[in-house]
């Protein structure tokens, strides 16, 4: 999209439909979404939802792993920052699981 041609006009030299054009503009914009929040400072609600998954991930432990992720990092860290240094002790499975859980929240 380069805000000249329309999404129908784009569907034809692509060689798809305008349905096509709008679902992969809209998965673009979730996705430069998502880049940008990895870059943001954290905010409550994300930590929330970091600690809810974690939880599935971990058990009880989460809240202590997160705690000392703060500690260390202090709370203007950037999202990624943080769940880097939070994945970064778990098994490949329970990485692959807790992003998952992120990706499902929107996190990701």
């Amino acid at each position: 999209m380069d805000g000249v041609r329309t999404a129908e006009e784009i569907a034809r030299l692509a060689g798809v439909t305008a349905a096509d054009v709008t679902a992969a503009v809209a998965q673009a914009t979730v996705w430069v979404r998502r880049s940008q929040a990895q870059v943001q400072s954290l905010t409550p609600e994300q930590t929330q939802v970091v600690l809810n998954g974690l939880t599935q991930v971990l058990g009880p432990m989460a809240e202590f792993a997160i705690e000392d992720a703060l500690e260390e990092l202090g709370e203007q860290i950037p999202l990624g920052t943080f769940l880097s240094r939070l994945a970064s002790p778990l098994t490949e499975i329970q990485r692959q699981t807790f992003a998952q859980l992120l990706r499902a929240r929107h996190l990701l």
